[in-house]
């Protein structure tokens, strides 16, 4: 039986995943601390995590409406939340990049030329991690007493520094001299856009910022849901912005599975006993599938009601 490439990967990706966590479930999976834990669960702000996630989600799923109109090939809003929806499913191969690929490929099914679609789908991407990267820029201040604080720190600015230079023509002429596959196809449509490609790109930031207050809102109902509030608000969010952009860089686990949980664990530590972090990084794994499955089974419920009325 011939395996692909991709499918190897993605057994490669899992396994690393599963092995990681069953490293730290070893090491730091206590029997007390979940007993503990679920013991004084409040139900209400559980449920509360998660329906402040769910409609977060939804600005975010509207974020191809604006991209599309912006590159003169524009979604219904329909449309622009089922092709986020049905990506999804793509995230739990390793890697956030098979998200990009399979929405990419949707847009592309909808009309748009395969390197618009992959413009589009890059600016969205690019605004939500921008705005993780604002958040992640004050761990000096929240995580300074940990060696890794200025690490975080320093790394966000770099990668705020390559997201903005990305926009500019002159590095995708360098890609075009470079014979970079689709560089010449990208430079038109920056050219095309001229200056209106900062506007878009405000335009998509907002509209994730809007998305990542309803993240922080969500993971601090969390930490409460688990009687659990020993941390700040601003400290929730941050941490979490963190960890989710440890997940996303570390592409080779399936949505991130692993390293986020690690990052987490390691932030909130010494607040909590890394027994206990250790918990709370694995509930807000639990809590972040809970969100995105809710909009996956609409979406499939939606397609298969309409299939049936055919």
């Amino acid at each position: 039986m011939k395996i692909s490439f991709k499918t190897l990967l993605n057994w490669v990706g899992w396994g690393l995943a599963l092995v990681f966590l069953g490293i730290f479930w070893q090491q730091l999976g206590s029997q007390q601390d979940w007993q503990s834990i679920l013991q004084s669960y409040r139900l209400d702000y559980a449920l509360l995590a998660v329906l402040l996630l769910i409609i977060g989600f939804i600005p975010l799923a509207q974020m191809g409406v604006v991209a599309s109109r912006a590159l003169q090939y524009p979604l219904t809003r329909r449309d622009s939340y089922r092709y986020w929806a049905l990506s999804q499913m793509a995230k739990y191969l390793p890697g956030g990049i098979w998200f990009a690929a399979a929405k990419a490929s949707l847009y592309s099914q909808n009309g748009m030329p395969l390197t618009v679609a992959t413009a589009a789908t890059l600016w969205e991407l690019l605004a939500f991690i921008v705005v993780a990267l604002f958040l992640s820029l004050f761990s000096i201040v929240l995580f300074g007493a940990l060696a890794v604080g200025n690490l975080l720190s320093f790394g966000a600015i770099v990668c705020m520094v390559g997201m903005v230079v990305s926009l500019h023509d002159g590095t995708w002429r360098l890609l075009v001299r470079l014979r970079f596959p689709g560089a010449a196809k990208m430079l038109e449509i920056l050219q095309a856009l001229g200056q209106r490609r900062w506007w878009l790109f405000i335009k998509l930031a907002l509209m994730a910022g809007i998305v990542w207050v309803f993240i922080s809102a969500g993971f601090y109902c969390l930490l409460l849901a688990a009687g659990a509030a020993q941390v700040s608000l601003a400290f929730a969010a941050v941490g979490f912005a963190v960890a989710w952009t440890v997940g996303f860089l570390i592409f080779m686990t399936p949505s991130g599975l692993g390293p986020r949980e690690a990052m987490l664990t390691l932030l909130l530590t010494p607040a909590y006993g890394a027994e206990t972090a250790f918990t709370l990084a694995l509930l807000a794994r639990v809590w972040w599938a809970a969100a995105e499955s809710t909009h996956i089974l609409i979406t499939s419920v939606w397609l298969l009601s309409e299939r049936r009325t055919k």
